[in-house]
């Protein structure tokens, strides 16, 4: 941080020179950082230097410089001030408007200020208006404008849409408000802001409460440099469908394709991730004094940034809820938003979850024939062939997700693309514990899970859960369990669940040991959900194939192979249904000593049944049945 001239510092505002390192926060980022530049953003225009002159309604406005010249060296105070500044290109259009009640001077570089307020007109049509009970600001000397300072009391900060006639503060409903009620320092000489009390951001479809804010600007790149807020509360992010906000039909920017785009060095979206609630605001006052020459490229402005959340995390959204020690996310921001192909696609009715489990009881034990056509023992049934529990159905686009944390956030600006947005995706989650696991549930079926971490890319959809030494747990009461896999990568786009590791699935919990069915397998699963009108995954499963020494067992029946690939019929509303299975390498036992084998083996269910049945077996190659 620079000394004003002279060597003088405003001793009210604390400096960033003693603070440490820097942090923000945000699963949408901008969530925090749409806060600070809402503040932030009402300041910009002290700092130029452009001529004043006076709107025909408001004959009261006076230029900066007369104010302090008379307040500077006649030592004299002044009511009812209005200071206007002009566009420098258009001397028609009002830039910016500050106002205040009474201006009294405090030593010979401080004003105090009662009932400062300040309006803040963008060039794209929208405003920002900022309100407080009291200032106090530092003017270097030969200075007409504040480079430093602090507002106090009742702080408030409002953005409204682009209209014909200026917002009313009391009636027009606002875009986004910010509000405090602890001092909010500010230092215009490196574009610092900071306030130690709570911040709460709201707008139609974000809503974000913490403590402690600190944000250095950098105003020629419109980016967050450094921000922190010491104490997450909880954010709220409501998906734009569900939401009526008029920002919500702001055009958005024109994407470039993936990670081909030269990425920009030292750069950090200062827009909101979720929402063009944030989007950039670049009034003319603050505009860098050197403008680009038109040689120069004028292609989408990218900015690479990580967010870390820290402390007792839980993401919710209706009843999945994930909760971990620390929440990472990587971002790639295209002219300060979140391409909207990046925003989370949400999940069909259940869920995969609680009917991944649902293929477990592998194994039934029907009348084993010599006949080349033959029912099989240890075939592979499912579960019970019951209707799905009733779950009432919501739309996933209207649900919130509410994100809550106790510690602070920290912001790092990335000079290149990392390691998680290099396969195209502008936007990338992990959710990480030091010591236990990271818990995830559906709260209304009871489905839950665990692993040591949970991985989410939004361009591509996919879902990675890491856990290693065979961590990665996955159960529902009323289908079953899996257990013992390392890694698991859902493709939500696409309707695939694939384990590249060995696992074991277990029918429900509920039943007795001897009872309970069991499949094994050594190398990889692989699971395929159908997929719905919209192309979202749905719980709906088509088929189930397990690579490497596949044992199934039921009670004392058993069937191994080393493949085995089973197909369902699943309605919409029941359980699958199993209709057929092949087997490589197989062989059975139905515990009563009936048994069969073959290269492979096909297996026909009979689809009309109310129980599984085995329709048709048919052996290839050294076939052999005894009974």
């Amino acid at each position: 941080m620079s000394s004003p001239p002279g060597g003088q510092r405003d001793p009210d505002f604390p400096g960033a020179a003693t603070r440490p390192g820097a942090s923000t926060r945000s699963i949408t980022l901008a969530l925090s950082a749409a806060v600070t530049i809402a503040i932030a953003a009402v300041f910009f225009f002290l700092s130029s230097n452009h001529t004043e002159i006076n709107e025909d309604d408001h004959s009261a406005a006076i230029e900066a410089q007369d104010i302090m010249q008379i307040l500077g060296e006649q030592g004299e105070s002044g009511e009812g001030m209005v200071i206007q500044r002009m566009d420098k290109d258009d001397p028609t259009r009002l830039v910016a408007e500050i106002a205040v009640d009474r201006l009294d001077p405090d030593g010979p570089l401080h004003r105090n200020a009662d009932a400062p307020r300040a309006w803040l007109f963008a060039d794209d049509g929208t405003s920002w208006y900022i309100e407080a009970d009291e200032g106090r600001f530092y003017i270097p000397a030969g200075e007409d404008t504040p480079e430093s300072g602090v507002l106090k009391g009742h702080v408030r900060v409002r953005r409204y849409a682009a209209s014909d006639d200026r917002p009313a503060p009391e009636t027009t409903p606002p875009l986004l408000t910010a509000t405090t009620d602890e001092p909010l320092h500010f230092d215009l000489d490196v574009l610092m802001f900071e306030t130690e009390g709570r911040l709460h951001v709201h707008t139609d479809r974000l809503d974000f409460t913490g403590r402690g804010v600190y944000v250095v600007l950098n105003e020629k790149r419109e980016k967050i440099t450094y921000l922190r807020v010491d104490q997450g509360e909880r954010l709220a992010y409501t998906p734009a469908s569900a939401s009526t906000s008029p920002m919500d039909r702001q055009p958005s920017p024109e994407i470039p394709a993936g990670p081909a785009q030269p990425e920009q060095p030292e750069s950090i979206g200062r827009a909101s991730p979720t929402s063009p609630t944030a989007a950039a605001v670049v009034p003319v006052a603050w505009q860098p004094a050197v403008q680009p020459s038109p040689a120069e490229p004028t292609g989408p402005k990218i900015d690479l940034y990580r967010v870390e959340f820290k402390g007792n995390v839980q993401a919710a959204r209706g009843r999945q809820v994930i909760r971990s020690d620390t929440l990472t996310v990587w971002a790639r921001l295209i002219d300060n938003k979140i391409p909207p192909d990046d925003t989370p696609a949400p999940l069909s009715v259940r869920g995969p979850l609680p009917v991944l489990l649902s293929f477990a009881p592998f194994a039934s034990t029907p009348a084993v024939d010599t006949a080349t056509e033959a029912p099989t023992p240890g075939t592979p049934v499912t579960p019970d062939s019951q209707v799905l529990p009733d779950e009432t159905a919501t739309d996933g686009d209207t649900q919130p997700v509410v994100l809550t944390w106790d510690g602070p956030m920290e912001v790092n600006p990335l000079d290149g693309a990392p390691e998680p947005l290099t396969m195209g995706d502008n936007i990338a989650l992990r959710f990480d514990v030091t010591e236990g696991h990271v818990e995830f549930e559906d709260t209304q079926s009871n489905a839950r899970g665990r692993a040591q971490s949970v991985a989410y890319f939004a361009g591509r959809e996919r879902v990675e859960l890491l856990g290693p030494a065979g961590s990665i747990r996955l159960e529902s009461p009323d289908t079953g369990t899996i257990s013992g896999v390392n890694s698991m990568y859902i493709e939500l786009a696409a309707g695939v669940v694939t384990v590249p590791t060995a696992g074991e699935l277990t029918s429900r919990p509920d039943r007795p040991e001897p009872e309970r069915k069991h499949i094994k397998w050594s190398s990889s699963a692989l699971f395929q959900f159908a997929l719905d009108d919209a192309g979202r995954m749905t719980d709906r499963i088509e088929r189930a194939r397990f690579e490497g020494d596949v044992a199934g067992t039921d009670r004392d029946a058993s069937l191994r192979g080393d493949h085995l690939d089973a197909m369902f019929d699943t309605p919409e509303g029941r359980s699958p249904r199993l209709i057929q299975i092949d087997v490589d390498n197989a062989r059975g036992t139905d515990g009563k000593g009936g048994s069969l084998a073959g290269e492979h083996m096909r297996v026909h269910f009979d689809t009309r049944s109310a129980v599984l049945v085995p329709r048709r077996v048919i052996l290839d190659g050294s076939a052999s049945a005894s009974r």
